[in-house]
């Protein structure tokens, strides 16, 4: 069982169970808040893991935080652990994560949600359409590029 520390020797990881305590590297969050529907689902797609609502689940560089939300005006989130997997050798230059969501069928909700993403001491968000669905969110909302090296406005990502 492979087990991950950090450079203060504080575990992060043992097998695919993550157990850091101490800090995430990349929070993104889907919001919903003040939209007044209910039970956004949502698929984050990275490092092999796709994280939400019927998806086939994390790793230990993926984590649904939130666990699903089925709320009026909720919020989903998820940790990505970027530099860890660029430590382990899954990207280099960059890499995309891809932020899938809809709205739960049965629930009736409809419209635009708020992505909002959280790295290295930049927040960025954008307003953000969803599909419809009853299982994992397949609907490719919005796509986070994470960079090795800073953009002109000094952070490490960009969502399209």
């Amino acid at each position: 069982m492979p087990i991950k520390v950090n450079e203060n020797g504080v575990i992060l990881s043992k097998g695919d169970k993550v157990s850091c305590t101490c800090c995430y590297e990349m929070r993104i969050e889907y919001d919903w808040g003040g939209t007044g529907q209910r039970d956004l689902d949502t698929g984050t797609a990275a490092f092999g893991g796709k994280v939400g609502y019927a998806c086939s689940g994390g790793n230990m560089y993926l984590d649904w935080i939130s666990g699903d939300d089925v709320s009026l005006d909720g919020l989903e989130s998820v940790d990505v652990r970027v530099n860890l997997a660029r430590t382990d050798g899954l990207w280099t230059s960059s890499y995309n994560i891809s932020c899938n969501a809809g709205w739960y069928s049965l629930a009736g909700g409809s419209g635009n949600y708020n992505l909002r993403v959280t790295y290295n001491g930049y927040t960025k968000s954008l307003s953000s359409s969803a599909g419809s669905q009853g299982s994992c969110a397949s609907y490719l909302s919005r796509t986070v590029t994470v960079y090795a090296n800073a953009l002109p406005d000094g952070s490490n990502f960009e969502i399209v």
